[in-house]
């Protein structure tokens, strides 16, 4: 062997050497920051609450109404508003405690959701089953005020141990915060103008009750009887 080919020879194991000692310098970085970013996110609570409020001018009857029946969410959902032909099942009680609905599409994911407690006008509470994905409670509370109602809208889950679980809880906020702010928004008009459909309803009724209290329209002959008088 010639003395450059040795020469070419030891660049070439030096050059193979160094490449190998980044490697093995990259390979020690990333298991140090994956065991710190692991340790890191035992530091994160594992226990998530998200709460939205909003004040609707509807009377407690009908806020409640439109929550504690499940079918009744298809009008101001905004999951139902994102993919409207996800396929929807709905088991269990018409409404309140035990009502259920099975949901399954390409955007919202599939799930289970059931009333679990109902306490008329006031709070409700339902569990959700999101499959491989975890569980979570949700709980809505209803407080009567001189204009209307002031709705409070909660989210709680538990992340458990799972590192990157307990990252994603961080996110919680800004990913489903404002789904719950879209939502509220829309329960509000919708039963703001289930509020002005029923005032009307009752305005036209009194009018009519007015013109002739007995609730019988007066004969011609009434009527000039009662002119006589």
């Amino acid at each position: 062997m010639t003395e450059t080919a040795e020469k070419e020879s030891s660049e070439k194991e030096s050059a193979k050497s160094g490449l190998m000692t980044i490697i093995k310098r990259l390979v020690v970085i990333v298991v140090v920051l994956l065991l710190i970013a692991v340790g890191v996110s035992y530091l994160i609570p594992s226990h998530v609450r998200l709460e939205r409020s909003i004040a609707i001018n509807a009377p407690p009857e009908i806020v409640f109404a439109n929550v504690n029946d499940l079918k009744k969410w298809t009008a101001w959902s905004p999951w139902y508003e994102a993919e409207p032909t996800a396929d929807y099942k709905y088991s269990g009680a018409e409404s309140g405690v035990g009502a259920k609905v099975n949901w399954k599409g390409e955007k919202v994911g599939e799930g289970i959701q059931e009333i679990t407690k109902s306490e008329a006008l006031k709070r409700i509470e339902t569990t959700l089953d999101f499959g491989p994905q975890g569980t979570a409670t949700s709980d809505w509370t209803f407080e009567a005020t001189e204009n209307g109602t002031n709705v409070k809208w909660g989210f709680d889950s538990d992340m458990g141990m799972n590192p990157v679980a307990r990252y994603m809880g961080l996110m919680m906020e800004s990913m489903l915060g404002p789904y719950y702010e879209k939502g509220l928004a829309k329960l509000k008009t919708v039963c703001e103008a289930e509020t002005d459909s029923s005032a009307n309803a009752r305005r036209e009724n009194g009018e009519s009750i007015e013109a002739d209290s007995t609730g019988e329209t007066p004969t011609d002959g009434e009527s000039e009887t009662n002119s006589n008088e």
